[in-house]
This record gives C-alpha cells, structure tokens and sequence, in this order.
C-alpha cells in the first residue's frame, strides 16, 4: 500500500507506529506459503482486547501490498454483519467485491448496497451478485442458501481469478448469532464449505478469548481446522520499543519512561499508545518534561478523565460486557470487589451475602466474557488498567485532563501506593500457582520445551512442595520440593524478562541444596539467558509455558 494512500483502512500514522509481532508476522508468512502450495494452513488469533489483532492483520495485508504478493487479501469485520442471513451474506459478499476491487483504498459504503454492488462487481463476483439479488428480493428466502453462497464465494473467486486469497475474519464468534434462526448453524455450514477450498487460507479472530475458545475446542464444529496462535502483551522491550515511536525526543530516558509505563498498563498495546500519545501532546503543546511523574500523570488522567481514549473504552468494556452477561448489578458488585484484591470463589459468596454456588455463577459468567480469570483458586483480573478503573472512575471518580490539576497530584500517591501492593500480591498469587502445579507432578510426561529441555520428560513425585527461608535468613525460595527429585524455583512475575544474574543466583541456591533449579518467568528471558539455561541445564519456563504446563498437569 502506497504511504499517500488514503486511509480508509490503515492509516500511515498506524502503520508506523507498529512494533513487535514479528513471530506472529512469520507465522502469517508460513500460512501463505502454504497457501501458494495448495495445502491452506488456517490460523485463528486469540487474545484478549487490545492486545493488537486488528492492527497485526492490518499490517501484514499492508506488507502482502508492498511487497505486490500475489496472494490478494480481504479483510471483513463480521461484528455488525450478524444480525439476520440476509445482511451476513450482503455484507460478505460486498466485502470480497470491494477488496478485489479497490484493496483498501476507497470508501467501503457502496459494495454494502445490493443495487450499487450489482454495478461494482468485478467480473469473477457476478453470479454470486445475481443470486444474492434474486434471493434478498424474496419474502421467504432460503437462509441456509445464503450462508452457502457466501462461504463459498471466496474460492470460486479464487479459482476464477487464478489468485490465492488471504480471508481474515475479525471478530468471527458474530457469526454464531446467526444460529438464531431456525435450521442454521453457521459454523457447521462453514466448516463444510472451507473444507475443500484450496485457493484460499482463512484467519479468524476475535475480542472474546472465552468465545474463540469455544469455537475451537475438541467438540466445537471447527477443532482441528484451525491452527491457533496466541497474541499476548508486550514485554517491556517493546513497550520502550513502542514509545520510542511516540516520544522520539525522549531516548535518553526510555529505559525509565518504558519501565514505568509497563508498571502501569501491563504491556497492552492500546493502553501504551494512549498514555505516548497524550505525553506527547503534552509536550509539545503545553511545553512539559516528559519524566515518570509525568507518565504517571498521563495514566490518570487517560484511566479517570471521561474524554480520554482509556476512559471511554474502559467504560464501554465495563457497559458491554455486563449486558452481554447477565445479572447486572450482582456482577457489578463482584467486579468492585475484584478490583480491590483477588478473591476466592467462597469469600465473594461471603461478601455478597450469597450462597457458594451462586456467587461460582457470578464469576463464571464474568469469566465468559473475559473480565476475570481463575488463577491458584482466586478469580482476578485480566486487564490491570481496568481493574484500576473499575476501583475508581466507575465509582464516580473523574478528573480534568490537565497535568497540573489538584485532585491529579494528590492521587499519585494512592496510584503508586495500589500498584505496589498489586505487584506484591500477584507475585504472591503467581507463587502460590507455581506450588500447585507441582504438587500434581505424579509421573505425567510432558514436552520438555515446557521446561526448557529437549524432548519429551517425564515429571517427578513430590512429598512436599512449599516456600523455604534457610536457617540464617540468608536463602530464600519461592519453592523447595522433595521426593523423587528435588527442585528449587524462583518464580518472576514481573513484566522484565529474567537475566543471566537471575539463573546464576538461583544455580548458586540449588547447588548449595543439591537440587535442581528451574526458573519461571512471565516476560520470558533474554537470549543471554537462554544460552545459559542451555548451557548449564537449568529448567526455565515462560508464563505461557506455565499455561500449557497446567494444562497437561490438569488433563491428566
């Protein structure tokens, strides 16, 4: 795509503030390659909200243009296109004539119109136009034709054109609102017509974990069919890489600036943007050093100002998904619950003053729409910056969005004081997960990859798995477990990846206990410390590997 090319569907301003990914743009690469051999390799994108999918599909089709690929995409968000059959396959259709048309480069609105898109159809797209035509025209049309028809459009195209095409789906569990009519099922209908296509390779994604969960597990109409890779927040490598992007005066404080900023957003894309965003603006309109009070600031007041983009999309989060759930204002209670400290399914029953099962209710359903997560027995989270907003501005708290306010200054210190203790308790939590997993080690066989070993292994048998302080203070471990072999951890849950010096201290520890060291790190390690875990055997695992780990563990 051209730099002056209008931004109706990627703006440059986008595209060059774009960081990180570059495994998720390999795999995307690997999938068309795929495509080009006739052997499509379909992928779904999971992640939670604003951790960037929309934006990863829209900068690899920008790559696919600029690099003039002969695979041609089309991009179709179904979010608003479920409501009946008949504006799904309008809507699908319309789209796939506007990206082999204009690629992105024109307003959308016409193809959506049944007469202009009769007029703006490409050749290949003609009898799918003039079916869709005939069958919108009728009273009572056959619904399951129309989800056929437009399912199948992209292949036939394909063929007809002699192109492969790339079909990126955003926000795909819309689709299954259409099962609200009589006799359909959408992804059935979906699976079967995808199932032979060769010309083109499918990406799906979606805001909801829980729902693209769904759709691909072991009895859903799609497992098996789609290969699935996790998009997850940024480290704190890319977090600075971002703001660099945004603050490119600011490079000698960086490190500072990146460290704070990820303290406070957790690494999420969207949250990053905005904070650099409005640092920015302070800079250079108000004249303002951007240093970590300032960026403490800026966090405020994107999180508690209401014309603010953290704001706003907190708000409608916080809206939208409790319509989506049900019992309104229970679930508002437990959300203000959660957002003062992580709770058990049992203490939120005691708070409310309701019974255990009804209050697993609660959580269940705030879990289905990803607000909260289960983790070591207690429900928390999954997105810091909402759990802060959700404990203040929907309390009724706002403030202006000047950086010299009053009221600003005086909440640094609840801000800087609340995610201290955040980071404490989650630290503790993930600890306490960690000692859990062990404790269900009986002789499973795992991948080593899990723990940072080669081929498969087998787990041993622990008698006893709990904190150790030595005798003289001197030796601390999240975990000192004994029985068929005996291991130490250290457990990192900050968003830093562990150093070479982290796995030589905790070496120096295991030797000193003749056990063996294994090292878990949410963010991950740096390529010094992979050597070294290498080199000297240590056992290291990512905060995905834990998942998958758990997930082996808990299967069995």
């Amino acid at each position: 795509m051209p730099p002056d090319t209008p931004d109706y569907f990627y703006s440059p301003l986008q595209h060059r503030a774009f960081t990180n990914r570059e495994h998720e743009l390999a795999r995307l690469d690997a999938a068309v390659d795929a495509l080009r051999a006739g052997t499509p390799q379909h992928v779904a994108l999971v992640g939670l909200r604003r951790t960037g999918k929309t934006w990863l599909l829209k900068e690899y089709i920008y790559r696919l243009q600029a690099r003039g690929d002969d695979v041609l995409p089309i991009y179709i968000n179904l979010e608003d296109a479920c409501a009946t059959p008949e504006l799904f396959a309008l809507r699908f259709i319309g789209n796939v004539a506007y990206w082999l048309t204009c690629q992105g480069r024109e307003s959308i609105i016409p193809y959506l119109d049944i007469g202009q898109l009769l007029r703006l159809a490409p050749p290949a797209l003609q009898s799918p136009v003039d079916t869709l035509r005939l069958h919108l025209g009728r009273a009572n049309a056959d619904r399951n034709l129309l989800l056929d028809l437009a399912f199948s459009c992209p292949d036939d195209v394909a063929r007809a054109i002699g192109r492969p095409l790339l079909v990126m789906l955003d926000e795909f569990p819309a689709v299954q609102r259409l099962d609200n009519f009589p006799g359909i099922n959408a992804l059935a209908t979906f699976r079967r017509q995808i199932e032979g296509h060769r010309q083109c390779c499918y990406v799906i994604c979606g805001s909801v974990v829980s729902a693209m969960e769904g759709i691909l597990e072991q009895t859903a109409p799609l497992f098996s069919v789609f290969g699935r890779l996790s998009l997850h927040p940024f480290d704190e490598r890319n977090t600075r890489a971002l703001l660099a992007k945004l603050l490119p005066e600011n490079a000698a404080h960086l490190p500072d600036l990146g460290r704070a900023v990820q303290r406070l957003t957790g690494g999420w894309p969207f949250y990053v943007q905005a904070v650099g965003q409005r640092l920015r603006y302070w800079q250079v309109a108000l004249d303002l050093p951007i240093t970590v009070e300032a960026v403490e600031q800026a966090f405020l007041v994107e999180t508690l100002s209401p014309e603010s983009q953290i704001y706003q999309y907190c708000r409608y989060l916080y809206d939208v998904s409790i319509q989506q759930a049900r019992g309104e204002g229970a679930l508002r209670a437990v959300l203000a619950l959660l957002a003062e400290e992580d709770l058990s399914t049992s203490a939120v029953a005691q708070r409310l003053k309701v019974s255990v099962s009804t209050a697993r209710d609660y959580l269940r359903w705030l879990a289905e729409v990803d607000l909260v997560a289960e983790y070591a027995g207690l429900y928390t989270y999954n997105d810091p910056v909402l759990r802060y907003w959700v404990a203040t501005a929907a309390l009724g708290l706002a403030i202006p969005n000047t950086p010299d306010s009053l009221i600003l200054k005086r909440m640094l210190a609840d801000l800087q004081e609340r995610y201290r203790q955040a980071a404490v308790e989650l630290g503790r939590a993930m600890e306490s997960r960690v000692r859990e997993v062990m404790r269900r080690f009986a002789g499973q066989e795992v991948a080593g990859a899990l723990l940072g070993l080669a081929g498969p292994v087998r787990l041993p048998q622990f008698e006893t798995v709990e904190p150790f302080r030595s005798a003289d203070g001197q030796t601390e471990l999240d975990a000192l477990a004994l029985g068929d072999e005996c291991w130490v951890v250290e457990v990192r849950w900050r968003n830093i990846m562990a150093m070479p010096r982290d796995l030589r201290q905790l070496q120096k520890r295991a030797r000193k206990l003749g056990a063996r060291p294994w090292f878990v790190s949410r963010s991950g390690f740096t390529a010094g410390a992979l050597a070294l875990a290498a080199q000297e055997g240590i056992m290291i695992s990512t905060g995905p590997d834990l998942e998958n780990l758990e997930r082996a563990i808990f299967a069995t």
